[in-house]
């Protein structure tokens, strides 16, 4: 099997999505300041995400806090994606909203992988659909020799709760957050799996 998607991910090489599809990158979130601060305790921007935090390990979620909500701040919703994946849009990891702004962090491990009962440790926290159609969070998976791929951790501020009649795709989430964004912040790790 690692033969097969060794050559996979080397045939694929140049196929990858871009930074400007992603969430951030929709033409609604232009003009909203990027001054919210994501960091982690596990991850730091622009360095790799560490072996034991992907598919190679316990692929736990590594936890973001965050500073500087924009006045007016009612709920945050993080998208994590990754615009690297050999598909038209990037591939996204994580979808969860309705994230208490006054937590100022996202425990380690709080949201759990997909198949786990239940997903989320935090009660008031909703999820919507992953790339695959299932809800939970699934930690960095490249094909093997794909090349460096880059996680963006996305965080956006909304001005209300948000509600849906069922679970959210990300398309559906961009509808509904659309002139209800103040402001959001990333952070960005990468992983490479050889």
């Amino acid at each position: 099997m690692h033969l097969f998607e060794s050559i996979i991910g080397t045939l694929l090489r140049p196929v990858r999505s871009t930074e400007s599809k992603l969430m951030r990158g929709n033409a609604q979130f232009a003009q909203c300041p990027n001054e919210i601060s994501v960091g982690s305790l596990v991850l730091k921007n622009g360095e790799a995400v560490p072996r034991n935090y992907s598919i190679e390990g316990h692929g736990s979620f590594p936890g973001i806090t965050w500073d500087n909500l924009p006045e007016g701040t009612k709920s945050l919703l993080l998208v994590v994606e990754d615009n690297d994946a050999p598909l038209p849009s990037p591939f996204v990891h994580l979808l969860a909203y309705n994230i208490d702004p006054d937590m100022k962090a996202l425990p380690e491990g709080s949201i759990l992988r997909e198949g786990a009962n239940p997903l989320a440790t935090i009660a008031s926290i909703r999820l919507g659909k992953n790339t695959v159609g299932k809800t939970g969070y699934l930690p960095p998976s490249p094909p093997a020799h794909h090349g460096t791929h880059h996680y963006h951790f996305q965080l956006f501020a909304i001005d209300q709760k948000l509600s849906f009649g069922k679970t959210p795709s990300l398309s559906d989430m961009k509808a509904l957050v659309e002139g209800h964004v103040l402001g959001w912040g990333e952070l960005m790790s990468t992983y490479e799996k050889l």
